[in-house]
């Protein structure tokens, strides 16, 4: 077997368990990663930050941060006060907060819609001393659901869009 497929497969097995165990920030285990790749000469030096600039990353990463704006400056409390008015069971919460998801993610990116609603339904679920994680299934299929209706749904069609007009 050759040995650079055991070097990165044992690497996405570190990876993995890092993941699971949550002992280190997931953001550190990632550039860990990506460093331990480039010493072991399995990606090019040239190469190493070339996935930064790609527009689907820079687009996700710049949606997250305006979510986290749009959270720290109250403009999805009326969503928060709305579920937790109408909210009455773990499968309403469910129901709404999927719904809720899937309209945004049909006009903005699936991410940043699922970063908006994600803290506010959490949130509910705490007030009402609801198990979040009966309802975070429902946002995700949600999310994907809106997504596909897009250009800019999910990051795949960016990705997408992307290399189709570069191959013209």
């Amino acid at each position: 077997m050759n040995i650079e497929i055991i070097l990165v497969t044992g690497i996405l097995i570190s990876i993995l368990a890092a993941f699971i165990t949550e002992k280190v920030r997931y953001d550190l285990v990632a550039i860990l990663a990506l460093f331990t790749l480039a010493a072991l000469g399995l990606i090019p030096e040239e190469k190493i930050f070339t996935g930064f600039a790609n527009p689907a990353v820079i687009t996700v990463a710049s949606l997250t941060i305006i979510s986290d704006a749009f959270q720290r400056s109250g403009a999805v409390q009326p969503l928060s006060i709305w579920l937790g008015k109408t909210a009455k069971s773990v499968p309403a919460m469910a129901a709404m907060g999927g719904l809720s998801v899937a309209i945004m993610s049909g006009f903005m990116n699936n991410i940043a819609a699922i970063t908006l609603v994600l803290p506010v339904v959490i949130g509910v679920c705490r007030q009402k001393g609801w198990p979040a994680s009966k309802v975070l299934i429902p946002l995700a299929f949600g999310s994907l659901v809106g997504g596909v209706t897009s250009l800019m749904g999910t990051p795949p069609n960016l990705l997408a869009s992307a290399m189709l007009a570069e191959w013209g």
